[in-house]
């Protein structure tokens, strides 16, 4: 784990120097690092506590964010569902390829990792690319966080009889509540309490009550959440704006505690194991595997190789799969659970180290080569509402 160190501090100078990677998110990471080398170790139930906070924040603004008839309309010529399938079976594949691990708990393993989490490189998000990509970039984060963290839920129903209570329950609750929070949030927002900081505030707490009402009847609170963000955007979609801003800035506060207490939980689960089949799965990955499901996904479209290859490369792992794996042994126990959550842990810190070290000179030259060319698909029209 001192490599794991030397190198974290090693990228650090390095970001410092150049000013190519987004500073404080690395300088987390490091100090989780160091602090869980050197300060006391906290309880695994703390840890639990923080990720369901982000967890259920960030999962209500992916959802509130897939306005689906518009994503459908304006992006149905590449949709992410056939690269998070081929990712999905080219995953498990290696998975049982490098590593003892039965088919379920290779599929447990590789559903956190399908996530795609772009706050991990702002870059992605540069003015200087083209709308359309920014779009996509932040459709395929969304689909992939909700649906990956939607068959986790099913994965964990003890019973086929328990459906009810922890899918279709939620299901319902979520879309009900989303619906009445998202009326009245309109109508704040037409009564001229759209910059109001008491409906951001208003807004940050709706995901928790959710949540909290879900859990009352011994439910998923987590699918009610998705549900209700999904409606909640559909319902009250001029205040997407206020919803995304607050994310941006409020949201980022529990990704960089987040960062720092991954740090303290990487350090616990892969000392003194961190092999390099774990090294080796974590590359092919993240860019073999990778490339094979962005190429599968743009078939018959009309983009350019640069933007297979940017979409290659933009597939960073963040905030929901590191929340994802800090909850996961809160709700499974399997033989080779530590193996599981080496192989996740592993592949989420290379993703940390190696995607902001490239990310914003990758942007730079992929914005620069589309500079001038407003004739190309990656500049067809986009959603006109906030996104």
């Amino acid at each position: 784990m001192t490599t794991i160190t030397l190198v974290s501090f090693f990228i650090l100078l390095m970001s410092w120097g150049s000013k190519r990677l987004p500073f404080v998110p690395l300088l987390c990471l490091l100090f989780g690092i160091v602090w869980g080398i050197f300060g006391p170790r906290h309880p695994i139930a703390v840890l639990e506590r923080i990720a369901s906070i982000a967890l259920i924040f960030f999962l209500f603004i992916d959802g509130a964010r897939l306005h689906l008839p518009k994503i459908f309309h304006f992006h149905s010529k590449r949709l992410p569902s056939i690269g998070f399938v081929v990712t999905l079976a080219l995953g498990i594949f290696l998975v049982r390829i490098l590593f003892p691990l039965t088919l379920q708990e290779a599929f447990l393993a590789i559903l956190p990792l399908l996530i795609i989490d772009a706050k991990t490189t702002p870059s992605a998000y540069s003015s200087t690319l083209p709308t359309r990509i920014q779009q996509m970039v932040n459709v395929e984060g969304s689909f992939t966080g909700i649906l990956a963290f939607f068959l986790l839920s099913l994965t964990h129903i003890p019973h086929p009889f328990h459906f009810f209570i922890n899918v279709f329950f939620p299901i319902i609750a979520g879309v009900g509540l989303g619906f009445i929070c998202g009326l009245v949030a309109k109508a704040a927002y037409d009564s001229g309490w759209g910059k109001s900081q008491f409906l951001r505030g208003a807004l940050f707490l709706i995901p928790f009550a959710i949540s909290s009402f879900c859990e009352l009847f011994h439910s998923n609170g987590y699918i009610g959440v998705i549900a209700a963000g999904v409606t909640f955007g559909h319902v009250a979609r001029p205040l997407a704006s206020t919803l995304f801003d607050l994310a941006r800035r409020q949201g980022l506060c529990l990704y960089y505690i987040l960062l720092i207490f991954f740090g303290i939980f990487s350090l616990h689960i892969l000392s003194q194991t961190l092999t390099l089949s774990l090294i080796l799965f974590a590359l092919l990955f993240l860019f073999v595997i990778r490339f094979i499901a962005v190429l599968a996904s743009f078939i018959h479209t009309p983009y350019q190789w640069k933007t297979i290859g940017y979409f290659t490369f933009m597939s960073p792992k963040g905030l929901i799969p590191i929340a994802t794996t800090m909850l996961f042994t809160k709700y499974y126990s399997f033989p080779e659970q530590n193996l599981m959550l080496q192989i996740v842990v592993t592949t989420i810190l290379f993703s940390l180290l190696i995607h902001p070290l490239f990310a914003r000179p990758l942007v730079n030259a992929y914005a620069e080569a589309f500079q001038g060319q407003k004739d190309t698909a990656e500049h067809l029209p986009t959603i006109p509402l906030p996104f």
